[in-house]
């Protein structure tokens, strides 16, 4: 450059410089929108907001554990009684005995070591007149007894070898 070039040293604008800050506290606030915190708390870990947090229960205290179990409890409760409704067999419905073999035992009492009253063919469509509250374990699956009627008789029957019928 010689004595003779004049050119003008080019200047950032104030213009340019506020819009720059504008724009920089835009995309802090939004970052700070997408960590849900505020925006104080995302300037000094900006960073943190592209690291994936491998335990995130971990940060929580007992009270917030607590409470996140207590809606997770409340779900679980709730979605089992739907399943259950539509699943389990009541009182005072039918059902259709479902079993491998031919006929199905059906006993005085809800036990295998009560004595068999008469035997019921598969497929047989049956009255539900109790359905034991307690679950047992039978050949290594959990059920309940059933108190079935059936041609003005009654016995017990092992309540995973009836299925319900959907009207």
């Amino acid at each position: 450059m010689g004595y003779g070039d004049h050119r003008k040293k080019k200047s950032v604008s104030g213009k340019k410089l506020i819009t720059f800050f504008l724009m920089l506290s835009l995309l802090w606030i939004f970052l700070a929108s997408i960590a849900d915190r505020s925006p104080v708390k995302t300037l000094g870990s900006i960073g943190d907001l592209f690291k994936s947090d491998p335990d995130p229960l971990s940060r929580m205290n007992k009270e917030q554990l607590i409470g996140l179990i207590g809606q997770q409890n409340g779900s679980i409760d709730s979605l089992e009684a739907v399943i259950k409704s539509y699943s389990v067999i009541k009182e005072n419905e039918q059902a259709i005995i479902d079993i491998e073999s031919d006929k199905l035992n059906v006993r005085k009492g809800p036990s295998l070591s009560q004595p068999v009253l008469f035997k019921i063919m598969d497929s047989t469509l049956v009255d539900i007149l109790y359905f034991d509250d307690q679950t047992y374990v039978l050949e290594g699956k959990s059920g309940s007894w059933c108190k079935i009627g059936y041609a003005d008789q009654q016995g017990w029957v092992w309540g995973n070898y009836l299925r319900k019928v959907v009207r």
